[in-house]
């Protein structure tokens, strides 16, 4: 309470922006105390600027966080003796440390009140999706070709709308339909085509056990993604990273429901999961968990796409298999539908996020009162 009357009373102004997937809002509060026209004129050109600023740096630690983690399919690929099972088992050991570690060391003292601000059932309930992404895309790599798990998971925001749209009764609009049932089609054609390719060439990788795993994977990230909105709706003074540290406990254990076989790692699987969990994962993962309370949900999940595109080239560029056909053909559907559904998005939020703007910028002044929401 002590932080929020210190914000308050600062003349500074602050903007966030915040997308469902079907709707934005968008809030702006301006704080004035100038006693002139000219005061009140450069209090609101600085948090333009600021705003301006924030934004950049979030779209460019996205999109490195994106590019950080594209490697994660090839990195499956490079272990010697561990299964999924177990690679799973000591990676997400291994990450649960490192983000433990992060997270303490950044909050210090307001560790206790950040986890007590955390919502209960929207941390165990995010815990669980996130390690339903974490075990099912490593299952999906492990039984399928990386470029079809990959595009199956780019598929995420349509089911991140649909989820939104049974759990928050949020409204679907007719351009997000159109994404889901175009994107959809996309995926019906890697089904289709993986399992023709099951049915007449016996040296194929493609298995329909790997693809249900890779769907499972992208149905979990958007009902998590769904989850960690309302949680920043109905406590923002909690962490989503909580939700990432309590997934590696649950998918670590969960292992231990499908083998207790363990087998002693050699120090080159040593190596990969150290670099697979403490470099790639655990910054990557933090980037995309901070980026998105400065950047429009649309404009994350476009930035997420280039996963899907740089991701099989690591494959490729490794020695493995190179993308089938019809993940190609699946893919490249999946992509031009979820671009040009953001793109559309996202200049029409832009466009009313300019609007807002103006309109605040000419209630600026002296006179303009404390403090004023504004939502879209």
């Amino acid at each position: 309470m002590a932080q929020q009357a210190k914000d308050a009373a600062s003349p500074r102004a602050a903007v966030q922006v915040d997308d469902s997937g079907s709707g934005t809002e968008i809030m702006m509060m301006r704080k004035t105390r100038g006693k002139s026209d000219d005061s009140s004129v450069d209090t609101c050109d600085k948090t333009e600027d600021v705003s301006k600023k924030v934004r950049t740096y979030a779209i460019i630690g996205v999109t490195l966080a994106v590019l950080w983690m594209s490697p994660d399919a090839l990195l499956i690929r490079l272990y010697d003796d561990l299964g999924g099972y177990q690679q799973i088992f000591w990676r997400f050991i291994v990450m649960f440390f490192t983000l433990s570690i992060w997270f303490v060391a950044y909050y210090r003292g307001r560790t206790m009140e950040v986890i007590r601000a955390t919502s209960v059932p929207h941390l165990i309930g995010g815990g669980i999706l996130n390690a339903s992404v974490n075990v099912f895309f490593t299952l999906s790599v492990n039984e399928t070709a990386a470029a079809t798990s990959l595009v199956l998971l780019s598929s995420t925001p349509i089911w991140a709308a649909v989820s939104s749209r049974v759990f928050l009764k949020e409204k679907i609009h007719l351009n997000t339909a159109l994404a889901i049932v175009f994107g959809l089609v996309g995926v019906s054609v890697v089904f289709i085509g993986n399992l023709q390719a099951d049915e007449t060439d016996e040296e194929t990788e493609h298995d329909l056990k790997g693809i249900l795993f890779g769907l499972v994977a992208a149905i979990s990230l958007g009902t998590y993604l769904t989850t960690m909105h309302h949680l920043s709706m109905i406590r923002p003074d909690g962490s989503e990273m909580l939700c990432l540290i309590l997934a590696c406990v649950f998918s670590s254990a969960s292992m231990l429901f499908f083998t207790t076989d363990f087998e002693v790692v050699n120090s080159h699987d040593w190596l990969w999961i150290f670099v697979q969990a403490a470099i790639c994962n655990s910054i990557g993962f933090s980037a995309m968990t901070v980026g998105p309370r400065y950047l429009l949900s649309s404009e994350v999940g476009l930035i997420q796409l280039l996963e899907t595109a740089v991701g099989p080239f690591f494959v490729w560029a490794g020695g493995y298999e190179s993308p089938p056909l019809f993940t190609v053909i699946g893919g490249s559907v999946l992509l031009v539908t979820l671009a040009a559904y953001f793109s559309h998005s996202i200049v029409s939020e832009r466009r009313k996020e300019q609007e807002m703007k103006a309109h605040a910028s000419s209630k600026c002044g002296p006179d303009a009162g404390d403090v004023e929401l504004s939502t879209v």
